[in-house]
């Protein structure tokens, strides 16, 4: 048996069908599952719809709500993010204000000025999770994000990784590998070789080949059997 958390689990649309689509896999039919959110009613209410559904299918999951997310994400093996900071007072106001000015981003949840601000406020609550997952959650915990702007509000999972030095010398390393598409950056180019040749590196992953490398195969593995 092992633990799924979801954080911001009061929103039922995306909580019921994501907890639904888990259960149709026979491995997760015998899991725990605990839910947090900041607001008590929603959860309660997401709480008691699930476990509904969880019956009615012949299963005998138990769904442990909390409004602590240190303790929902404790011992968890996955844990699945779902909310949505502001709530829909922020999404009003990422939609409403741009559109005074003329920008009309439709949903403005993704992109635009509403879709980064949006962000901004996803980024802080999620390093605060990355925070409890590494001193509570099982030692393998994958993290999985379903709140936009996702890509945006994956990037501090870098930080969750890697030491403010790491990032930097990590930079550097992109930048001067990608020089050539980078004309713009070409000072900053110059001073990352500066610091890359100054020997003073810290140690990477020893062995490590990348996950995009290309095998090299000779001309008769790459003809046609027929």
């Amino acid at each position: 048996m092992f633990k799924i958390a979801f954080i911001g689990a009061g929103s039922l649309g995306f909580t019921r069908k994501l907890l639904a689509d888990l259960l149709t896999v026979p491995e997760f039919n015998d899991v725990e599952v605990a839910f947090t959110d900041i607001n008590r009613k929603n959860l309660e209410m997401v709480e008691k719809i699930c476990q509904r559904d969880i019956k009615a299918n012949g299963l005998k999951i138990k769904i442990i709500s909390t409004k602590s997310r240190r303790n929902a994400v404790k011992d968890a093996k996955y844990v699945i993010n779902t909310v949505r900071i502001g709530g829909l007072e922020g999404f009003q106001a990422d939609v409403d204000i741009p559109l005074k000015y003329g920008v009309d981003q439709c949903v403005g949840n993704t992109l635009c000025a509403g879709g980064i601000m949006y962000g901004q406020r996803g980024i802080a609550a999620i390093l605060g999770f990355c925070k409890d997952i590494r001193e509570n959650a099982a030692k393998d915990c994958l993290f999985l994000n379903y709140s936009n702007p996702n890509a945006m509000m994956m990037d501090p999972l870098v930080g969750a990784v890697c030491n403010p030095p790491e990032i930097w010398q990590m930079t550097d390393e992109m930048l001067v590998a990608e020089a050539k598409w980078l004309p713009q950056y070409k000072k900053a180019i110059a001073e990352a070789r500066k610091r890359l040749s100054s020997g003073k590196l810290l140690p990477v992953k020893e062995g490590y080949k990348g996950a995009a490398r290309v095998e090299v195969k000779s001309r008769p593995t790459l003809k046609l059997k027929i």
